[in-house]
Order: structure tokens, then C-alpha cells, then sequence
């Protein structure tokens, strides 16, 4: 899974949620500035950022962390996990066990992603 980025706001999508080439689940900008997410797949919407710039850099660490994984060892890949990791502590984004981004980063640690 890939974020893809939208510089231009398009209804208020900010991004979506790439899945093997094919746009998936959507991220969107609320009226009061925060960033959601939601899947088609998935009744739950997902609150992803308190803002947009705040949902990029997460967006921008999760896509550095798939790109950096693929095809390397066990070792590299839990290094990678550990930068992601404190990416997303340093952006307060792991407060929530169960947030969006928690999920991610579980599964990642899990080998699922």
C-alpha cells in the first residue's frame, strides 16, 4: 500500500490510498482542517492528521518506509520499521493504540505490510 499525494485539492482529497496500481481508499480534509481517511471496503472513517501538512510527512514516512523495504533483509526492514516508528511518534501521531496510523505501523511490525 502506497499514499499517493494531491497537490491540487480536488474536492478536498488530499490523497489516496494506492493499492497495486488501483485507487483505493481516499484521504480528505474536514472543515476544520484535519485530514480523514476512508476505505471503500471499511465503515470506519479514519482520522489521519490534524492537519494536512501533519498527514504529508506521515504520508511522506510511510511511503519512504514501503519503498525502503522492498527486497531487503529481515534486518534492514526492521530498521526501516524503527525510523517509521519514531517518524510517526515524532509527529504525536501513535497517542491512539487503535489509531490509522498505529494499524499501519502493527502491521508492518507483523510482516503484513
Amino acid at each position: 500500500m502506497n499514499i499517493e499525494l494531491v497537490e491540487n485539492l480536488d474536492a478536498g482529497v488530499v490523497g489516496w490510498e494506492n493499492q497495486f496500481g488501483e485507487r483505493e481508499g481516499r484521504f480528505f480534509l474536514a472543515p476544520d482542517g484535519a485530514v480523514f481517511y476512508r476505505s471503500p471496503f471499511d465503515a470506519r472513517t479514519w482520522i489521519v492528521g490534524d492537519d494536512v501538512p501533519q498527514f504529508r510527512s506521515a504520508a511522506l514516512a510511510w511511503n519512504t518506509y514501503t519503498a525502503s523495504v522492498r527486497g531487503q533483509s529481515e534486518n534492514e526492514q526492521l530498521k526501516a520499521i524503527v525510523t517509521l516508528r519514531s517518524a510517526l511518534q515524532n509527529l504525536r501521531l501513535l497517542t491512539e493504540p487503535e489509531s490509522f496510523w498505529g494499524q499501519l505501523l502493527e502491521q508492518a511490525e507483523n510482516g503484513q505490510l
